[in-house]
């Protein structure tokens, strides 16, 4: 039973690890981290390379995260799916190649929730879509869906305790990682993503 768990936080830290923004930029002779904001996340990459890199990093993001849930919960069940996909998350946030500096683990998180709770975060995945076309602004947006998720776990499945406390994990995490962005937040300088700028 204990190495189940061992594979499960190792292989979701190292599905984690996987910077889906930075080999997609390498691919075509960039980096990322040099670009922007500097974080190595889809945003930063939708912003500076156009819609077609973004999506690519989402799904990227996405995916690995998907994974290493689905790994956790063929070897452990639920509890196996939330601690591997916490792990994946945290591989992501901070990445042991890439000096613990990672991205901020909003598309990650998506992994983790569209599996272990499919509907609640489908819903919030596409009101926070709609809100950010209309918004332009992907922070504020990124931090309301990571609590909405968590408010609607604890709603709809409080008997679940896996769920609350992963989801609760997810949204403090999503939080601390945006420390900057709501800093420029409060001051009310905080970066807008420009739909007419933006290539595919």
């Amino acid at each position: 039973m204990v190495w189940k768990w061992v594979v499960c936080i190792l292989a979701g830290y190292l599905l984690g690890c996987f910077s889906t923004s930075v080999i997609v930029s390498k691919i075509i002779g960039k980096d990322i981290r040099q670009y922007g904001s500097g974080n190595a996340g889809s945003t930063n990459m939708l912003r500076t390379f156009g819609f077609r890199l973004g999506f690519a990093t989402l799904l990227g993001d996405i995916l690995k995260s998907v994974l290493a849930t689905l790994l956790g919960l063929l070897l452990l069940g639920d509890a196996g799916a939330c601690v591997g996909g916490l792990a994946s998350v945290f591989g992501h946030d901070f990445p042991v190649f890439l000096n613990f500096k990672g991205g901020k683990g909003v598309a990650s998180s998506c992994g983790v929730l569209f599996i272990i709770e499919p509907v609640i975060a489908a819903v919030v995945f596409f009101l926070a879509l709609a809100s950010i076309a209309i918004t332009r602004i992907v922070s504020i947006n990124s931090m309301l869906g990571a609590v909405g998720v968590f408010v609607a776990v604890l709603i709809f499945n409080p008997a679940n305790t896996w769920h609350v406390v992963t989801t609760l994990i997810l949204a403090l995490l999503v939080i601390v990682r945006h420390h900057e962005n709501i800093q420029r937040l409060l001051k009310g300088t905080e970066n807008k993503l420009d739909f007419s700028k933006m290539h595919f």
